[in-house]
Order: structure tokens, then C-alpha cells, then sequence
């Protein structure tokens, strides 16, 4: 690795992504083999790479958390209501 591809910026190393992604699929358009093996980022179409399914399974767990958790301060709510209730009636009963 030369010194200059140790201190690339990010988006010199998009750039330089972008363009071998270009190079691979006008490669594979031609119909001959690119010059470096298949990595994760060249994936057939309709494929997801292992980044975008672990994104997708991370908002998905996110949203069941979430979900889960609304419904716990649902109850937690109706319970603080009606204690407040409850309290309400014995004061004006007893008082």
C-alpha cells in the first residue's frame, strides 16, 4: 500500500469505489472477466450486500424494540391513570 492510498480522503475513496464499480459493470457488460475477483461490493442484481442486510436487520429489530416498548408505556399510563382514579374516589368518600 502506498503512502498516498493510506491518507486517501473519503471522497477520493468513493471516487476511486465508484470508478471500479463503473469498470466492473462495463467488464461485465462486454462480457469478459474484470481484472480483480468478485468482492461484497459487486453482488448479482436482486442480491443485497452483507452491509445492507445487516442495516435492514438492525432497523427491523429497531422497530420491534420500539414497538415493544410503546406498548409497555401504554400500560404504564393507563395504570397511573387509573390509581389516580382510585385515589380521586377514596378522597372524596372518605374526606
Amino acid at each position: 500500500m502506498t503512502d498516498e492510498e493510506k491518507h486517501m480522503t473519503r471522497r477520493k475513496y468513493r471516487e476511486q469505489q465508484e470508478q471500479e464499480a463503473r469498470q466492473f459493470q462495463a467488464d461485465r457488460d462486454q462480457g469478459s472477466e474484470p481484472d480483480e475477483p468478485e468482492t461484497d461490493s459487486f453482488v448479482e442484481d436482486g442480491q443485497k450486500t452483507r452491509e445492507e442486510q445487516l442495516n435492514e436487520d438492525h432497523e427491523l429489530a429497531e422497530a420491534n424494540k420500539t414497538s415493544l416498548l410503546k406498548k409497555k408505556l401504554n400500560l404504564i399510563i393507563a395504570g397511573l391513570v387509573a390509581a389516580i382514579i382510585v385515589v380521586y374516589l377514596i378522597l372524596f368518600f372518605v374526606g
